[in-house]
């Protein structure tokens, strides 16, 4: 496992894993991180007592514990003795129960996932308690090894003391160069979570820039659950590593059939403006509008409160930009985020239905006033448009439509980028920066995805599968494995980090019907006694996955350089560890390695080969 800076790799004795150590009653060893770990399982019998973890500066790794005890254990508590200048973090986790599998590749019952600080009432006997244990190097420790304890007690007795031994290399990998994008409900987050809006927006945002998400999506506020963002978090959170932002310059709602209508009703559907310290909400813009001026400062308009508040209106900042409707609200409630009637242009022929002057008019205003805005605060050339999600290409209308938006984003801003959420189009390979490709269309439009990169776009995959409770840690960890064999550019992946509504519990195992278990949940909403962000097994196999797609990248450019047959040789195995995009509904096959001990040997092997 590796992390910004440089590599972390758990190692285990050539027998397998570590062998128990038993101490009043209490049977301890180490497994490997992307473990499905149950309530019942049984240690093996052989290797050392113990645990060892081998990491690299500025780099994470989780030694994780399993404990079962013969007898109750109350008040149990966990600390670690001797690792100090590692900076090690002891978080236990809870079981989830799963009700219905996801797909054959799935289980039910009973499965470890959620990962906190607190520590539970009591261990059951005879049920195992997962006790993960995360280390640090910074830059400054020394190379080698460094031995420890991990200490468990039982109402305020010592029960057991877990030999831990750190190895701390000199080896460093070059940055991931990986667009990973994730998103974050803060509507919801603010309904669990306690304290300022924009103060939980940043606890969030920067828990999943340390696990490798460096792409969001800005949450547009109202009806999509976002939140008005300042320019000082776009600041803070590109400190902390951000490298791109999702952020419209104006979304067009179509149908939602994903197409553009014949008889197109279509508005701005309240496109995000940034301005001298706010990223605010606008007013919707409809047809009927006569078009949208600019306010001038002073108005009012929905952003976090101050203090305490959990986004209630607050003062405008000076220089503060929000669009308005110019002429009142058009008919048919435009006013709530409605678009009234537009009929087709029938008047030019050289243009889709659904256009007419009033459309152009307002795109350009709102293009020109944001990318403006981007341009002043440097995010131009971090930021993407995005204008209809997911269209259906076999529509002519909704493909002349989206050909006729292109040219005029770049007629209006040539320095606008412009993302599509479907496979490459011919026709659009020169307009467009970022193609967000289904994981079902990647192997169909290979050639196009092809053509995309050599016009220097970036090509990501669309795949929300990914995190499924139920099908194990592997089917997460093994994703990047799948980044690297395709050279995809990223993943567009986890429609959200914290998707927690009225219909999913996952403290309970409950989520959407016909939904996978799990899937865009990589955080539990905080519960009394446990605060956030609570995280889970699924996201540390992800920053693992992420960091050993690191160490692949770096192998493959030292096996340039060197031309090792047995790195050769082992990389080529690594093409193997996910062989196809696994399905999502049902999740029925598994196209990936599911023993983590064979995966832990084969990135070990890597890396000894590499660091030569």
């Amino acid at each position: 496992m590796r992390s910004m800076m440089g590599l972390l790799i758990v190692t285990w004795a050539a027998t397998g894993w570590a062998a128990p150590l038993v101490s009043n009653g209490i049977t301890a060893w180490q497994v490997p991180s992307a473990t499905r770990i149950t309530p019942r399982l049984t240690p093996p019998a052989d290797a050392e007592p113990g645990g060892f973890v081998d990491l690299a500066r500025e780099e994470y790794e989780n030694c994780v514990v399993l404990v079962k005890p013969t007898k109750d254990l109350p008040l149990p508590a966990a600390k670690v003795r001797g690792l100090d200048t590692l900076m090690p973090r002891v978080r236990w986790s809870s079981y989830v129960p799963i009700h219905r599998s996801s797909g054959r590749a799935g289980v039910t019952g009973e499965i470890a996932d959620p990962l906190h600080m607190a520590e539970p009432k009591v261990i059951p006997a005879g049920r195992v308690q997962p006790i993960w244990v995360t280390f640090r190097a910074d830059q400054t420790l020394a190379p080698g090894t460094y031995n420890g304890t991990l200490v468990l007690t039982s109402d305020n007795v010592m029960h057991l003391q877990f030999p831990l031994k750190v190895k701390v290399r000199k080896i460093q990998l070059p940055t991931s160069d990986l667009v990973v994008r994730c998103d974050l409900s803060l509507a919801q987050l603010v309904k669990s979570e306690t304290g300022n809006a924009q103060e939980i927006w940043r606890r969030y945002r920067e828990d999943g820039l340390r696990h490798g998400a460096n792409f969001w999506f800005v949450p547009v506020p109202g009806s999509t659950g976002g939140w008005p963002i300042h320019d000082s978090d776009m600041v803070h959170m590109t400190r902390l590593g951000l490298r791109y932002a999702l952020l419209p310059l104006g979304w067009v709602r179509a149908d939602k059939q994903h197409r553009w209508p014949a008889q197109a009703e279509w508005s701005f559907e309240e496109p995000v403006m940034a301005a001298g310290g706010t990223l605010v909400k606008s007013l919707p813009i409809a047809a009927g509008s006569g078009g949208a001026r600019p306010t001038q400062p002073g108005g009012a308009t929905r952003r976090p409160a101050d203090k305490g508040g959990k986004g209630q209106p607050g003062k405008r900042q000076a220089g503060d930009f929000a669009l308005r409707q110019a002429g009142g609200a058009a008919k048919g409630g435009a006013a709530k985020g409605k678009a009234a009637p537009q009929a087709a242009d029938k008047t030019d022929k050289g243009k889709p239905s659904g256009f007419d002057q009033r459309f152009e008019d307002t795109l350009e205003l709102v293009v020109r006033e944001i990318a403006g805005h981007y341009r002043k605060i440097g995010w131009l050339s971090r930021s993407y448009a995005q204008f209809i999600d997911a269209p259906d290409m076999k529509d002519a209308n909704t493909v002349a439509w989206i050909e006729r938006v292109c040219k005029l984003l770049k007629k209006y801003d040539k320095d606008v980028r412009i993302a599509l959420n479907c496979a490459p189009q011919e026709r659009l390979l020169d307009d467009v920066s970022l193609w967000v490709v289904p994981a079902k269309d990647w192997e169909e439009h290979a050639p196009l995805v092809e053509k995309a990169r050599q016009r220097k776009a970036e090509v990501l995959l669309d795949h929300d599968g990914i995190a499924l409770i139920d099908c194990g840690p592997m089917r997460t960890r093994t994703f990047p494995w799948g980044l690297w064999r395709t050279k995809a550019d990223g993943t567009f992946t986890f429609a959200n980090l914290a998707n927690w509504d009225e219909n999913a519990k996952p403290w309970l195992g409950q989520f959407p019907e016909n939904e996978p278990n799990g899937d865009g949940m990589l955080y539990y909403p905080p519960r009394e006694g446990i605060g956030g962000p609570v995280g889970s097994s699924r996201l540390e196999a992800w920053r693992d996955g992420l960091e050993d797609h690191r160490l692949l990248a770096y192998a493959r450019f030292v096996n340039e350089k060197r031309q090792n047959k047995e790195l050769r040789e082992a990389l080529a195995e690594a093409n193997t560890v996910m062989t196809a995009w696994p399905k999502y509904k049902p999740a029925d096959e598994a196209t990936y390695w599911t023993d983590p001990a064979k995966l832990e040997a084969l990135r070990t092997r890597i890396m000894d080969l590499a660091e030569k």
